[in-house]
């Protein structure tokens, strides 16, 4: 992201997508977004095109031969979306993200970033699109919640006291709330905390979301170890608890990045 600059453009939006920033880039961009709705909405926006372009006779051109003409369409087809006048694409967004993310529209996502990757030659849109869009919760379903609890209960508390099962009667109301299919929901899916327990998180639908079981680079391994550290950081007095919970329900994937100091596990 350019200093002085209020707002992530267009081509930063796509390269923060596309894992074309340096960490350091990365950082100030994930920083940027969780505090900023317009650009988050951006963000939606532009994924939402490439849903439009993958329905569209631009994913069969020929014409894009490379990367950087792949991000001028993209590019183009943005500019006029938000040049609509009445039911304009940006609206829609705003809409859109307000509203659940359904398995089919994930999977949408993925199959789309399929298409650019091998037709316009980003290979690294595919993975990194996919993966934040398995990765992250919709957070009008899941927001996070929490209960009061001491920080000598979290520091004194053994790993085996920290994740309880979730009761399967919960386990179904996440599925129902994400329109998740229950006959083929436990095979693809684990219900995870957003705010684990070890940070005061509650088995509350409100703390939990499908987490998906599809080799991502931002899975469950990568969540548990942002875990471990952000506890061992508020049992030491680094960061406040109330912090590590907002940072956590905001974007856990901009926390692991902000907190462990690299764009992505190892």
């Amino acid at each position: 992201m350019r200093s002085g600059v209020d707002h992530l453009s267009e081509v930063e939006l796509i390269r923060y997508l596309d894992g074309e920033m340096s960490s350091s880039e990365r950082e100030l961009a994930s920083h940027h977004l969780e505090g900023c709705e317009e650009c988050r909405a951006g963000l939606a926006e532009t994924l939402e095109i490439g849903e439009e372009l993958k329905a569209s006779d631009m994913g069969n051109s020929r014409a894009a031969a490379n990367g950087e003409q792949a991000h001028m369409l993209l590019r183009a087809k943005l500019a006029e979306a938000r040049g609509a006048e009445v039911g304009s694409l940006g609206d829609r967004v705003r809409s859109f993200v307000r509203t659940r993310l359904s398995l089919s529209y994930i999977y949408g996502v993925a199959a789309f970033a399929g298409v650019v990757a091998v037709i316009f030659g980003l290979p690294g849109l595919h993975r990194s699109v996919a993966d934040i869009a398995v990765s992250l919760p919709n957070r009008a379903l899941t927001p996070g919640m929490t209960h009061t609890v001491s920080l000598q209960d979290i520091c004194a508390a053994g790993d085996e006291d920290l994740d309880p099962a979730v009761p399967y009667s919960r386990q179904e109301a996440v599925f129902r709330e994400y329109g998740i299919s229950i006959d083929h929901s436990a095979k693809d899916f684990q219900v995870d905390y957003l705010i684990s327990p070890q940070l005061g998180g509650t088995d509350d639908v409100r703390n939990l979301w499908p987490q998906s079981y599809s080799e991502t680079r931002w899975n469950a391994r990568a969540k548990d170890a942002l875990e471990r550290h952000l506890s061992r950081m508020v049992c030491e007095k680094k960061i406040d608890l109330a912090e590590a919970q907002r940072e956590i329900a905001t974007n856990w994937i901009a926390a692991y990045q902000k907190y462990l100091g690299t764009s992505r596990p190892g």
